[in-house]
């Protein structure tokens, strides 16, 4: 018996589900969007250009579905304190690696998984709408956030930060180099994106600091920032408008739910520190297509008999069972840097920490590749 899935989101995570899944043995009649695709062209700006940090390990699995659209390069990342010693750079050269990720626009990435996806299906095999009719009905949800504060199926952290996005030109800045620098109010982040000298800002720090930064006028935000990163931006410009959202952590407990199952930004959202949050869906959607496909595959193999419904409902479950220690380990992971660096009395052990990581390159590389790959 094959299933029907329906896939529930139309952002990144969602559609590389559909490709994974098409190419793990799922057939192309048995897979639907509950809604029909949407134009990316018609995203709000402040959506469209959002940047994505986007993992080695991640860029390896969108290659084996996807041409991945331009991409700003990191080979190297520099993270630093601020008004407190320790500072260590982590480089892809010292893992033999090519690099270790990628920056891509939201819209972008959009648009050439739906690409992807219509070169992969024909027209009239692309369903939309709920399922109907009999057989398994798989629901995979990959749409918004985990569930809101009245659920008693969500784990939630507040992190007392507003995380302020916008996007800068930066002409003193070394490409393809990443930089990270902790504050007590939150991390600041820059990642070098497709065009030369263009690089996305992540400034996490209190609401009430982010509101205040918003209603600065350029000179003062820059020069602001200049401050913050103690380093001398140079002719450095804004290229587009400053947003500021909420940062919470938000974790579903249970990911499988019958024939239900929950995954990238439906499963869990996390702190942008780290820039782990898609890197982790993205697994979640190839390991789920992975275990759906295994069971899809035999129905097509002869001498074997078609799957039964149980079958689907311990693929679920295995799923759920293989995703939590690399779930579980990064979300550790990014709540830990999230909140470490913002303890003042802990100035000393972080200083320490940093120091010791740039001072021991294995372990320096280890933290490097679980960044890059997830937990295995």
């Amino acid at each position: 018996m094959n299933a029907v899935i329906t896939v529930h989101g139309q952002g990144p995570v969602g559609l590389a589900f559909a490709l994974f899944a098409l190419r793990a043995g799922v057939p192309c009649e048995a897979l639907r969007f509950a809604t029909p695709l949407a134009d990316p062209a018609l995203l709000p700006a402040n959506v469209a250009h959002r940047a994505l940090a986007l993992s080695l390990g991640s860029w390896q699995l969108l290659g084996r579905v996807v041409s991945p659209p331009a991409a700003g390069l990191i080979r190297e990342v520099e993270v630093s304190l601020a008004n407190r010693s320790g500072r260590t750079q982590i480089f892809a050269s010292d893992i033999a690696a090519e690099a270790l990720g990628y920056v891509v626009d939201y819209r972008s990435l959009l648009a050439a998984l739906q690409k992807a996806i219509h070169r992969s299906l024909a027209d009239e095999s692309i369903g939309s709408g709920a399922s109907s009719g009999a057989g398994v009905h798989i629901d995979v949800h990959a749409e918004g956030q985990p569930g809101d504060e009245q659920s008693a199926n969500v784990d939630i952290k507040n992190f007392n930060q507003h995380a302020l996005l916008t996007t800068l030109k930066l002409p003193l800045r070394k490409p393809a180099r990443a930089f990270e620098r902790f504050s007590p109010q939150g991390p600041i982040a820059l990642l070098p994106l497709a065009n030369p000298q263009h690089f996305s800002l992540v400034w996490c720090t209190l609401p009430d600091n982010s509101e205040r930064l918003l209603q600065l006028g350029e000179p003062e935000f820059l020069n602001e920032l200049q401050t913050q990163l103690d380093a001398d931006l140079g002719d450095a410009t804004l290229l587009g408008p400053r947003v500021s959202t909420p940062v919470q952590r938000r974790r579903r407990r249970q990911l499988v739910h019958d024939n239900e199952v929950w995954i990238g930004n439906a499963a869990q959202t996390l702190h942008p520190v780290a820039g782990q949050g898609l890197n982790l869906g993205l697994r979640d959607a190839f390991e789920l297509a992975q275990s759906i496909g295994g069971v899809s595959r035999s129905s097509h193999t002869p001498g074997l008999a078609a799957p039964d419904p149980g079958q689907y409902t311990r693929a679920l479950a295995n799923f759920a069972r293989e995703r939590r220690t690399d779930r579980t380990r990064t979300i550790l992971i990014t709540d830990t840097l999230a909140s470490m660096f913002s303890l003042p009395w802990a100035a000393a052990v972080q200083s320490l920490a940093l120091s010791s990581l740039d001072l021991t390159p294995a372990a320096r590389n280890r933290f490097a590749r679980q960044m890059m790959f997830g937990s295995r």
